[in-house]
């Protein structure tokens, strides 16, 4: 049985705060909000709402927030990535994540972790692996 609650009937049956005001006043983010509540989508979110005696929120801030929740897992998988491919990488035209500059990876650093020698611009500077990405 699956109850749908449109935005405008959930704020008539609960004349309680807003979620917004409660996640504020609980210094809670929406994301976190979701994952201990265990909700799945928009419908689950208002439900969880009406029981609690909150407004819910409207669909497109929710729809906001969980893509930018996708944002953040995709650049996390694309730096996972890149650590994996840290053992190839001697000797390869890289590209700078922040600042777009083109280098060659000379060797590991032996003072810093995660780091690498690379040789840009004439100079010598050493790059973390998160901002390191191969040249296609």
């Amino acid at each position: 049985m699956k109850i749908i609650f449109t935005y405008r009937e959930a704020t008539l049956s609960t004349k309680k705060i807003t979620l917004e005001y409660f996640l504020k006043r609980n210094n809670v983010t929406l994301k976190n909000f979701i994952k201990q509540n265990n909700i799945n989508n928009y419908d689950e979110l208002v439900l969880v709402c009406i029981r609690k005696y909150l407004v819910p929120c409207e669909e497109k801030f929710y729809e906001n927030s969980i893509k930018v929740e996708n944002k953040i897992k995709e650049i996390n998988v694309i730096k996972k990535v890149n650590v994996k491919k840290s053992k190839r990488l001697e000797g390869k035209l890289v590209n700078h994540a922040k600042n777009k500059t083109l280098g060659i990876v000379l060797k590991k650093s032996k003072i810093h972790n995660d780091y690498y020698l690379v040789m840009t611009l004439g100079n010598f500077s050493e790059w973390h692996i998160s901002n390191i990405y191969e040249r296609k």
